[in-house]
């Protein structure tokens, strides 16, 4: 069976990560211009968190949560 990208299994827990983001999906259409800022400053905090929750450092957290908006 294939896990979701926004799933981690962990043992018998699965953590579920909402992929939907407030700032793009309140953008109407017609100014659909990509602010990686805005995204940056809604999301980073909640990304950091679930993170944290996942790999117990708050520290390296940070680190992997700036690492998805590189990669984005």
């Amino acid at each position: 069976m294939r896990s979701k990208l926004s799933q981690i299994s962990l043992g018998q827990r699965c953590y579920v990560v909402p992929a939907q983001c407030e700032v793009v999906a309140e953008t109407p259409t017609e100014q659909a211009q990509f602010d990686l800022e805005a995204v940056f400053r809604s999301q980073y905090p909640r990304i950091a968190r679930v993170i944290a929750g996942v790999v117990r450092d708050p520290a390296r957290a940070e680190e992997l949560a700036v690492e998805v908006f590189l990669k984005l």
